[in-house]
């Protein structure tokens, strides 16, 4: 029997361990500064030391590390960990602003004495700027995870600052690297120890650890974006290490430049010092005043001086060395000779000190000084334009690529932009068709139901089915819309996932169904849409049919070119021609080629969107014989109101042309019998008082044929009667009217001739006498 894991031990947890060693590296130092162990302090000797404030900000920091690692944060403990957070924060935000501001309290050395002034070290015990910015990292970091999980920030601010302090420390580390293996200053560590460098890296990690450890970290970019993101971020790192070496480099040779002049400097001064010394002696020889040799006293013993420090300045140039060993021993035989001189010109007088000098020893000596100290200026004169050479192709190196590590930084930051903009643009693509999707049954306007067949249970109704069915949801599969439902869903199975379309009516209603089966879910899904009007139409559109078939009129439907479309059976009738001949086939078969022109005529006025009403024509029958018709021609429109074609009613008006034509004959004969028998006619509207007459009674009253024809007022007419005659006129047809009955009157009418002639009247009123 295996035991399981003891619940009341406490596991060791990766952030508890790294806090644990992160504080006990500061507290070793911290002892390493009580009682001056070096190895504690700087690990490696000579390289810099963790100071004794950067030792009190790691203890503090993996001590919070360590509190905060606890599965359960009791209130006391998120307390101290957030004290000893801000503590942290304010500890390296201090030790920044004193390097912004250039303030100095003192106060960098109040834990031990620190007299460390090498380079990359600005104030002794005072942490460098990196270390105080890591601190600050660190102290937002620990700050952030001492939070309640719901804080909105916090996750991110661990996850980035923990990171964040991985990489400053692990390129400071790259620093040391680069230049212990290649001599090559690529990032600046000076300023920070190597086992400080260690601590916060341990302390990034130790930030990811517990985030991960409490599950507080979900990595949502993709490949492609974190990739991007991070080469972003080496090529900058890399851009920054290219930019530190090249200042580097530029710093180192301005230093030699300066080493350079100041050898230059003591060279003078050594050349000076002889000058002077010849100077006071040639002046005490030609005047025998003691005071000239106090002027040249100091310089002698400072000769010597320059000397050894131009030997001391120029110890790296094997070429210098030699000149110097001879230079001191001719210097010193320089002023031995001169002293000589003074020696002979206060015993002997002046006489002698010349014989001496005419010896030409003292020419000789202060030349050969001369040429070793010309000797000594050409050397450093030509290493001092090497090196100005050298500094200004390097200047200009390093500002020439500082713009280019401008522009690299922003176009891998617009770089970094676009390919997160593509990343998010596609997720947001993505959800924005995952909301499309799941909209499409919320917002469909049709019957969506989904349910298992086999237990009866609707497992969804979307939002349209509820408003319009709001009882289906209840009734379940008693409902009239899922009337039939198992035996469909059976043939579903058994036809292979093959949907199933089917009409069913309900509460009066009438709806077309498409019924799909889910294999994966075993369930049944029903789409619906109302088709009620739908069958309206059909049943209007049958009903309109049967009444075109039926209809004793040749009913034709036509496109735009003339094509016969539809035949009904009155057509059929009219031209002998069955549908199946006729639909197909130009309409212009039917029409006489002296009627061709009436059709173009008429498509032209269909097209314009005219109708032609009760045009009466002549169309050729089957047989050959002519019909004779009244046509009447409407548009036909699509749903947009575009005229597709045209529709033709045509009536066979044979027999009324042929009851015209006997009227007409009728009437012909009874015009030529009253023409005969001098017997005129006319009609009067006595409503419109318009009287119209024929051509006999038009010249009985003098009035013009086609005026009368045409219809006058027939005041028009009783002008003509005579003037005596008028009234009893007046009289006798008012009468008529008011009595709806015949008349019977003689009158005079006057002629354009002015004669007058006796007419005898006769008629009858046709009016609704009883109203």
């Amino acid at each position: 029997m295996t035991a399981g894991p003891n619940r009341n031990v406490p596991q060791l947890r990766l952030e508890l361990i790294l806090g644990l060693i992160v504080g006990t590296i500061g507290a070793l130092v911290l002892v390493g500064w009580r009682f001056d162990f070096a190895v504690l302090k700087s690990v490696f000797p000579g390289q810099v030391p963790m100071k004794a404030t950067t030792a009190m900000g790691m203890l503090l920091s993996g001590v919070a590390l360590a509190i905060l690692s606890s599965a359960k944060l009791a209130a006391p403990a998120r307390f101290w960990a957030t004290l000893l957070a801000a503590v942290v924060m304010a500890l390296g935000a201090w030790n920044l602003s004193k390097y912004f501001s250039g303030w100095d309290f003192g106060k960098d050395q109040w834990l031990f004495r620190d007299a460390d002034f090498r380079v990359g070290i600005s104030q002794p015990g005072r942490m460098s700027p990196a270390t105080a910015f890591c601190f600050v990292l660190t102290g937002v970091s620990l700050l952030a995870a001492s939070q309640p999980a719901s804080t909105r920030l916090r996750r991110p601010l661990m996850a980035a600052l923990g990171l964040a302090l991985m990489v400053v420390s692990g390129f400071a580390f790259v620093g040391y690297a680069s230049d212990a293996l290649f001599s090559a200053r690529w990032w600046s560590y000076t300023g920070m120890a190597i086992h400080t460098e260690a601590g916060f890296m341990l302390l990034g990690f130790g930030m990811l650890a517990l985030g991960r450890s409490k599950r507080e970290f979900k990595w949502s970019l993709d490949s492609l974006t974190t990739g991007g993101f991070v080469i972003g971020i080496v090529s900058l790192l890399a851009a920054a290490g290219v930019a530190y070496h090249f200042t580097y480099q530029l710093q180192e040779s301005a230093a030699w430049v300066s080493h350079t002049q100041e050898v230059l400097k003591e060279i003078e001064g050594v050349s000076a010092g002889m000058a002077a010394i010849g100077s006071s002696q040639r002046s005490f020889i030609n005047t025998g005043d003691a005071r000239f040799l106090e002027q040249g006293a100091g310089v002698k013993d400072d000769l010597h001086t320059k000397i050894a420090t131009l030997r001391k300045l120029t110890a790296d140039n094997p070429r210098q060395q030699p000149r110097l060993d001879q230079l001191d021993p001719l210097v010193d035989q320089r002023i031995d000779w001169g002293d000589q001189t003074i020696a002979a010109r206060r015993k002997e007088g002046l006489p002698a000190a010349e014989q001496l000098i005419a010896t030409g020893k003292g020419i000789e000596l202060s030349d050969g000084i001369r040429r070793l100290i010309t000797s000594l200026e050409d050397e450093e004169y030509f290493l001092l334009d090497q090196r100005q050479k050298k500094e200004r192709a390097i200047s200009n190196t390093t500002f020439l690529l500082l713009p280019l590590g401008v522009f690299l930084s922003v176009t891998l930051l617009s770089l970094g932009l676009f390919v997160l903009n593509t990343g998010m643009g596609e997720r947001a693509q993505a959800q924005e068709k995952a909301a499309w999707l799941a909209s499409f049954p919320e917002r469909n306007p049709s019957h969506i139901v989904e349910l298992d067949v086999a237990t009866g249970t609707i497992h969804y109704v979307n939002p349209f089915t509820l408003r319009f069915l709001p009882d289906l949801e209840s009734q379940g599969m008693q409902h009239p819309w899922l009337a039939g439902l198992e035996e469909a869903a059976s043939a579903l199975r058994e036809g292979q996932g093959e949907p199933l379309r089917r009409e069913i009516a309900a509460g009066g209603r009438y709806y077309a169904q498409t019924i799909n089966y889910i294999p994966e879910t075993k369930r049944v899904r029903v789409y619906g849409n109302d088709i009620t009007e739908r069958k309206g139409v059909e049943a209007t559109a049958a009903r309109m049919a049967a009444i075109v078939e039926s209809s004793d009129d040749a009913i034709i439907g036509k496109d735009l070119q003339g094509v016969v479309t539809s035949w009904n059976a009155g057509a059929e009738r009219l031209f002998g021609y069955p549908a199946c001949e006729m639909v197909g086939q130009p309409i212009m078969r039917l029409i006489p080629p002296e009627r061709q022109q009436e059709e173009e005529e008429i498509l032209n006025r269909v097209r314009a969107g005219q109708n032609v009403r009760h045009f009466d024509t002549e169309r050729v029958h089957k047989d050959g014989s002519m019909v004779a018709i009244s046509v009447t021609v409407s548009p036909i429109k699509d749903s947009t109101g575009k005229i597709i074609g045209a529709s033709k009613v045509a009536r066979d008006i044979s027999e009324r042309k042929q009851a015209e034509k006997a009227l007409r004959e009728t009437q012909a004969r009874l015009h030529s019998t009253l023409a005969a028998g001098s017997i005129g006619t006319w009609t009067w509207d006595i409503v419109n008082d318009r009287l119209v007459a024929d051509e006999f009674t038009a010249r009985l009253f003098s009035i013009k044929a086609d005026a009368a024809a045409n219809g006058l007022p027939a005041e028009a007419y009783l002008q003509a009667v005579f003037e005596k005659d008028r009234q009893s006129v007046a009289d006798a047809l008012a009468r008529a009217i008011k009595a709806c009955s015949h008349y019977d009157i003689e009158y005079r009418v006057r002629q354009e001739s002015g004669e007058l002639r006796w007419l005898k009247a006769r008629g009858r009123v046709d009016s609704d006498c009883a109203g």
